[in-house]
């Protein structure tokens, strides 16, 4: 949901997802391959669905015990698909016709691959679909029960960073002793404000005395100034620092106030003590650097589940970088603004906290209209992306010259 809420945003699509109150919190299967079949149904799906809703919903197939399996749904109000296309949908290099190729792109190959990995995993996937109503993909797999206990989602490897200081704004007083209680545990200095507009007076003081705040937890829900109002006026008085949102909301519509607002992630109540640690690790941990200084590695790039994973986030920087340069060459493109909120949002959940953070820089002066601290933020954020581990800038000059021909 995370990877693909930004491209649904840029399309102004509802990405809604449900997950079965009896799906298992762990079973055994292939989280690399299971995942790379979702990512590419869903993007499909946003991909062909303009203008509309894309719905994913997992659900416990019919089984018992250790036979049990998973279900994924994957459903769109898109362009569809009629019966002669779907005959031959999962062959290779095989889209709808040459029409659909043209204006989506792509190569065919993706749900080919798609079927093959779920047969891999002793699953099978079936699609429904008429013309002009959207299209159904429907994926089950054996997944048996996992055994082993859960452990903290990469908490572990991602150790928080000593001395930092959070800011927690909450108004309801058991979140605070619950939240409270995590922070000082892990050996977080923290200090607590009851309503948004305490938060943001803390937040000034302490940066005014030398000592700001590492990150802010903020409450959307709050007297006095609510947390999306307490966080757009942190953000205008120039504060780049993380605001991880804490809402009981977990509506799709939520999330994007929570990001709209200055937010670099949005996180639901009742707040898991492991997820929570993890988020505060991402985006407080400086963007390792190299031995050559000028090099950004990412966070994720030491565990060698994400490699596959990261491998396909930086081939699409040199495509970004090529955008950037040419959307800010011309007078303010909203197109602009979408490709500074999606760098913002994907940078700090690749590892990669700097990228964002200077992502959200320019996003502001956009929203200002400083011309001059924008064409400087996004020059910071080109800079920035360039150097990222495993850049390949032969592919951006590939689109300078491919701009040069045109």
């Amino acid at each position: 949901e995370a990877m693909c809420a930004g491209k649904a945003f840029d399309k102004n699509l509802q990405l809604i997802v449900t997950i079965a109150p009896d799906v298992p919190r762990r079973v055994r299967t292939d989280p690399t391959r299971l995942r790379q079949v979702l990512l590419n149904l869903v993007s499909n799906a946003i991909k062909f669905t303009n203008p509309g809703e894309v719905r994913v919903e997992l659900s416990r197939r019919c089984g018992a015990g250790e036979m049990a399996g998973l279900r994924f749904v994957v459903s769109d109000t898109g362009i569809g698909i009629d019966d002669e296309q779907l005959s031959r949908l999962f062959e290779p290099f095989t889209q709808g016709d040459v029409s659909t190729t043209r204006r989506f792109g792509g190569t065919g190959l993706g749900l080919a691959i798609c079927k093959r990995l779920v047969e891999m995993m002793r699953g099978h996937i079936v699609v429904c679909s008429e013309p002009g109503k959207g299209a159904r993909f429907e994926v089950t797999i054996d997944a048996p029960l996992s055994g082993i206990a859960p452990t903290a989602p990469a908490a572990a490897a991602l150790a928080l960073r000593p001395g930092l200081r959070v800011l927690l704004a909450e108004d309801g007083p058991d979140n605070q002793r619950l939240i409270a209680f995590y922070l000082q545990h892990a050996g977080i200095e923290y200090d607590v404000a009851d309503n948004g507009r305490i938060a943001v007076d803390r937040a000034i003081a302490a940066d005014a005395a030398g000592r700001p705040f590492d990150l802010v937890l903020m409450d959307m829900q709050m007297p006095e100034l609510d947390g999306v109002a307490a966080t757009a006026a942190l953000r205008a008085a120039g504060f780049k620092i993380p605001i991880i949102a804490l809402t009981a909301h977990s509506t799709e519509e939520a999330h994007l106030q929570s990001l709209r607002a200055g937010c670099c992630e949005h996180m639901v109540k009742p707040v898991n003590h492991d997820t929570l640690m993890h988020a505060i690790a991402t985006h407080t941990a400086p963007a390792a650097v190299a031995a050559d200084s000028a090099v950004l590695t990412s966070q994720l790039s030491g565990d060698p589940r994400f490699k596959a994973l990261m491998d396909g986030y930086v081939a699409e920087l040199p495509d970004q970088v090529s955008a950037l340069i040419e959307l800010s060459r011309g007078e303010r493109d909203i197109a602009l603004r979408r490709l500074l909120h999606q760098i913002k949002g994907a940078g700090g959940g690749y590892g990669l906290s700097a990228l964002s953070s200077a992502a959200a820089a320019a996003q502001a002066a956009f929203d200002e209209s400083d011309v001059n601290s924008l064409t400087k933020s996004v020059d910071q954020l080109i800079r920035l992306m360039r150097s990222v581990q495993g850049y390949d800038s032969g592919r951006e000059r590939l689109h300078a010259a491919a701009r040069i021909d045109h």
